[in-house]
């Protein structure tokens, strides 16, 4: 199954299998200040894709982050969030430089900053529910 939401395609095909983390992907526009923070990025969930309205817009120390909900509810506070970039040789997003993921609100949430802010990219997204966090301790 392809969806095709503006210019960025996703297929269900690159999401592993359940049985080693919970995994959503995430597929991000290049994000220009004055954008609609919600419409920078989207989730493929259980092969559905669902627009991302809790995005949001903040500024922080090292400039504007833009904040997206990744849908990592059942991961407890001390659980294991995982993002892997795609393409991984984009040198402009670089981990817990201008990417990361982020506790708030008892909620999960990825966010980009600077440079990473203006590319197309996708994060391959792994959460461990409780049971799993659990289990692989």
């Amino acid at each position: 199954m392809k969806i095709y939401v503006g210019f960025i395609q996703l297929s269900n095909a690159y999401l592993p299998e359940a049985q080693n983390g919970d995994w959503r992907k995430v597929d991000c526009t290049a994000y220009t200040e004055g954008q609609k923070p919600e419409k920078s990025c989207i989730v493929l969930l259980n092969n559905v894709t669902e627009t991302n309205e809790n995005c949001f817009e903040e500024t922080a120390k090292d400039g504007v982050r833009v904040y997206c909900r990744i849908h990592c509810e059942l991961t407890p506070l001390d659980g294991e969030i995982t993002l892997e970039k795609s393409p991984q040789n984009n040198h402009k997003c670089i981990k817990h430089f201008n990417y990361n993921n982020e506790l708030r609100d008892g909620d999960w949430y990825a966010w980009r900053s600077g440079e990473c802010l203006k590319q197309d990219i996708s994060f391959l997204v792994r959460c461990w529910p409780e049971l799993a966090a659990t289990a692989a301790a």
